[in-house]
Parts: C-alpha cells; structure tokens; sequence
C-alpha cells in the first residue's frame, strides 16, 4: 500500500503527457503535496483496527511518506459504540481486542492537529471463504503461483489478495577468515557461527484483485498472483508463499483496480489512461477536498505453499551465483600487498587461501616462488547473511 501511494499522483500527470508530443518535465512540486493519505481497515478474525496516517509529498523527494501525528482518530460501530484508537508509532492508531463481527458497519472517524475533520463510508464485510489450492505451473523461464477459491452462496464476488514469501539460500564457499560486526578481517574461531544456509522474506508489491460478477458461479479458478524467474535466486533451494484472501466490497474493488491500471499499465497512449482516485474517506466541512487512500472491513483467509527446487528439474532452471575471485598483488619481497587488501576488506572481502579448501584459480606465484594467500573473495560468497538474510530458520520450515 505504501508503495502504491507513493506514486499516485504520477498519474495526473501522465494525463498531460499524454496530450502532449514535446518532452514534458515534472516540476520539483506536484500540486497534490500534502494531501491526506488514509490506509486502514477491521480486521475481523484478528479482532483489532489499524490505521495509518501520511501527508503526499512531490515526486522528486525520495524520503518515506511523513506521518501524520497528533490526529485523534477513532471507530465508530454498532449502537453507538466508540473505540479510540491510539498512536505508536507515529501516525499509526490502533486498538486491539475490539468486540468486531461480520456484517456490522464501521465508520472511521479522524480529526488532526489542525482540527480537520474526515469520514469514510460505512464499511462491513462478511466471512472470507477459504482459499482451496494454490497451485504452480510453468510458462517460458517464468514459474507462475496461482489460487482457487470459491463461494457456494455466490455472495462474496469481489476478492482481493496479498501475500507474505519466503525462501531458502546458501553461500557457495566457506572461508577460514571472516568479517567482524566492524568490519574487520579475523580468522574464524571455534565460537563463531557457521552460516552457510539463510532465509530471505518478502512481500507483494502488485495490487491483485479479482471479481467473479460475469460468471455464473462465484469461482475463483486459476488466478495468477506471483511470476518468478525460474532461474532466479527466490526457486534455488525451497520457495514458500503465505497467500492472504480478503473478501472485499465492489466499492474497494473498483478503488484498488483504478489505482492498479494507474500505477501499472500506464505506458503509452494505447494503454488505459489514468483516472482520479478517490478513497472512501472525506472531509466533512469540505468534500471537495481530495484524500487518498481508504478505509476497508477485513475478513482473512490464509493458506501457506512450498515449492521445492526439485519439483522444477524437469526445466532445468539454474541458479548462478557471481562469485569472482579478485587476484591480490604481490610485493617482491613483502608478500601480498597489504594496502590492496584493506581496500577490498572495505568493500566487504575476505582473504582466501589453499587452506581453505575453495576450487578456485590456481594462485600466481610469487617473486620468491612462495604462492602465499593472492586472491580476495566477496564476504556475501562465504556469509548467508551478508547478502540480506536470515540465518535463523522459521518456525514453519
């Protein structure tokens, strides 16, 4: 969602571009900065509310979205029910444990620092049925994820999905020397840990929603929410997916898939052309007043898939990983150059030798015929972790 945000109002001006045969520059300041961007929702099943808060900001700067802090904000439900929602961390609200169900109305309500006031729509949702497969197949050098779903009482048409992944990697090479939390070469000891296999975790950034209305039964059957390169890292060793399935509103629908083409198929003029998006939250002195984002009611339904490397053999997909082995100078007399070392220890490199048992090209021999340690390997080729993972294996592995 955030990311989603960030380049909303890319958008309004593509709708110039498009009229336009010359160049068109975007000016520093777009004139959406500073707008309110709402993104919350109920979450039913984990009996909770959670809402956060920015302000819009130009496109030219990259800094992350600015809080909105110091709003009060609450929920409004059933017979007058009142739920205040508080802020940690800053322009985040929420509250926990709430007596929340399926087919009740919610309102939310937001009043900020400068005493603006705004509304959303009354929004409730039903129960999400659950997701029956996710599924796999392959298509050119790309592994497509899919989920089956559907509704017996035809009642819940609009689907929308995220999702939560995970894999497994390992680091080729194991090296005698290491690098410390500084930074700093030293040789392995017997109390440091080895690790070779990690986990890295990721999460979907594409807006996937579905609708069921043109069909004559409320199915779900084959819906691509994931491609991935088979020769990428992500299928080297065990790939696993968390799928998230929300049963959501045509309202939403409609709100997610503007944004979606606005923000994704925008591309030339025979592409569809961006629309104004507007949230389901207004200003209640002011409805003109543009505020982005929306405010949804949340029925989850999850289901996890493994898919391992394996199972793929058939496509001979291959994972290659670049680790190049940078020969060291040698000093006549002295032995490996000692400045070039700390240059590539600065880059996050290691020092390897014959001791270290690596197939690696054989050493240049010295001036004095002694080979010594010539070449420097990356740290991230010897160390799972240095290259953004975990080395600590999750629960459900």
């Amino acid at each position: 969602m955030k990311s989603s945000f960030k380049f909303l109002w890319l958008g309004l001006f593509c709708l110039v571009l498009a009229s336009c045969v010359e160049e068109y520059l975007l000016p520093e300041t777009a004139a959406g900065e500073g707008l309110l961007v709402v993104d919350g929702a109920v979450e039913i099943e984990a009996r909770k509310a959670s809402v956060r808060l920015t302000r819009t900001q130009s496109l030219a700067n990259k800094a992350a979205a600015k809080p909105e802090t110091g709003a009060t904000v609450w929920l409004e439900y059933g017979n007058g029910t009142k739920i205040t929602l508080a802020e940690k961390p800053a322009g985040t609200y929420s509250a926990t444990g709430l007596a929340v169900d399926y087919g009740v109305e919610y309102k939310l309500r937001i009043k900020t620092k400068n005493n603006r006031e705004y509304t959303s729509t009354a929004v409730s949702t039903g129960k999400t049925p659950p997701i029956e497969s996710i599924t796999w197949d392959v298509e050119g050098s790309n592994v497509n994820i899919r989920v089956n779903t559907s509704d017996p009482a035809n009642s819940t048409k609009y689907y929308r999905w995220t999702y939560d992944e995970t894999f497994e990697y390992t680091a080729p090479y194991y090296t005698r020397r290491i690098l410390d939390k500084d930074g700093k070469m030293r040789l392995r000891t017997p109390e440091d840990s080895t690790y070779q296999n990690c986990w890295k975790y990721g999460a979907s950034t594409n807006i996937l929603v579905g609708a069921t209305t043109r069909l004559a039964n409320d199915v779900v059957n084959g819906f691509r929410i994931a491609a991935i390169n088979g020769n990428s890292e992500k299928l080297s060793m065990r790939y696993s997916i968390l799928v998230k399935q929300y049963a959501i509103s045509r309202e939403e629908h409609d709100f997610w898939e503007i944004l979606r083409k606005n923000t994704e198929e925008v591309g030339s003029l025979f592409d569809a052309q961006p629309s104004q998006i507007r949230g389901n939250v207004t200003n209640i002195r002011d409805v003109n007043e543009p505020v982005l984002g929306y405010f949804s009611a949340r029925s989850l339904a999850t289901k996890r898939f493994f898919l391992e490397r394996a199972q793929l053999n058939p496509w001979e997909f291959q994972y290659t990983r670049t680790c190049t082995f940078v020969p060291v100078p040698i000093i006549p007399g002295v032995g490996p150059d000692p400045n070039f070392i700390n240059d590539f220890v600065k880059m996050r490199y290691v020092l390897v030798d014959p001791l270290d048992e690596i197939d690696f090209p054989p050493p240049s021999p010295s001036a004095d015929g002694d080979s010594g340690p010539p070449w420097m390997l990356k740290f991230s080729c010897a160390e799972c972790r240095d290259n953004g993972g975990s080395g600590k294996k999750p629960d459900f592995w």
